[in-house]
């Protein structure tokens, strides 16, 4: 079965491949991407579709997308959940180093496809981001972020695999959804807030029963079971840790 389990240090051999630097501040980054190990949930998408190694390299590309944009750029005023402060400069820099290295993934994958969906998320989450920065930091918001690159997981993983167009969809609908479950669980457990963390938490069950769901249909679609076993993980942890924090 493909999992990103299996795949995991394959992810992180390719991670490494373009990250060659030695400066300090490039350490930091390698930590951010070593503390995302246990979750690797973009990675995860296109590889379960998949563990050849064109969805290894563009799930690799995708996590240091994220990185870069949503741990980096977007909160550059924000250590607070950095393994080391990194000044604003740093952050940027670092951030763009990061995406220099998805793009030196993404240049050997052939499929226009897959590109072009990923290049669609980045402005797509690029412009969400903007609009949050006004302070609107709702259940709504947070998944409006995330799950762009969650969808191009999905499409990516999909058209890679080789599977029918009409499934295309149906990817989409399962990258975006179980990314999107990712992040509200991540940001309900740290806020500050009980009201807002209870909504955010209640947010991230419906998404996550949402990509389970698709999960289904792609199963039913394809016959492909990874993307199923899959978002069956990711529903359990998220239902195990919503009900812990509460």
């Amino acid at each position: 079965m493909n999992s990103v389990v299996s795949v995991q240090s394959r992810v992180s051999d390719a991670l490494l491949s373009v990250l060659d630097s030695r400066a300090a501040p490039i350490d930091q980054a390698r930590l951010l991407l070593k503390q995302g190990e246990a979750t690797f949930v973009l990675s995860g998408i296109v590889c379960s579709f998949s563990d050849s190694q064109d969805c290894v390299e563009l799930g690799a590309a995708l996590e240091l997308i994220h990185v870069g944009l949503h741990r980096l750029h977007v909160r550059i005023d924000d250590d607070r959940h950095l393994p080391v402060p990194l000044r604003p400069a740093g952050r940027v820099l670092v951030g763009d180093y990061l995406t220099s290295g998805a793009f030196r993934l993404l240049s050997r994958c052939q499929d226009a496809q897959a590109l072009k969906a990923i290049g669609i998320a980045m402005v797509q989450t690029c412009e969400h981001e903007v609009v949050a920065l006004n302070g609107d930091q709702t259940a709504e918001a947070v998944a409006r972020s995330y799950a762009p690159l969650g969808e191009a997981a999905g499409i990516a993983g999909a058209q890679l695999a080789g599977c029918a167009p009409d499934v295309l969809a149906e990817a989409r609908g399962f990258g975006g959804a179980l990314f999107a479950a990712h992040a509200l669980l991540r940001h309900g457990l740290r806020d500050a807030d009980a009201a807002r963390s209870a909504t955010l938490l209640a947010a991230s069950r419906q998404a996550s029963q949402t990509a389970l769901a698709s999960a289904q249909a792609l199963h039913a679609l394809t016959g492909l079971g990874a993307p199923l076993a899959l978002a069956t993980e990711r529903h359990a942890r998220v239902e195990t840790e919503s009900s812990v924090h509460h």
